[in-house]
């Protein structure tokens, strides 16, 4: 997916760095608990993939779309630059 604004794009900032080490900490979760404009930056980065998997929620039946973390969203955690400070 192409990048609404041109290809051009500013680095990750620090909220979307940690949802990503969160993905790859945690594993898969609801892209819906995830910022809309944070899940739309790492599907154009393919830095995510979504996929349907049953609702963890008791008032929603059915499939939700889950983010899990791709091998190069990973790569991207484990750039020195990217690693949290302490």
């Amino acid at each position: 997916m192409e990048p609404l604004n041109g290809k051009k794009t500013h680095p990750l900032s620090a909220h979307a760095l940690d949802v990503l080490r969160g993905l790859a900490k945690n594993g898969p979760r609801p892209a819906q608990e995830i910022n809309a404009g944070v899940v739309r930056r790492f599907l154009c980065e393919d830095l995510i993939v979504l996929t349907p998997r049953p609702s963890p929620y008791r008032t929603g039946k059915g499939n939700v779309l889950y983010a899990e973390i791709t091998a190069q969203g990973r790569e991207v955690v484990a750039r020195p630059e990217n690693r949290p400070a302490g």
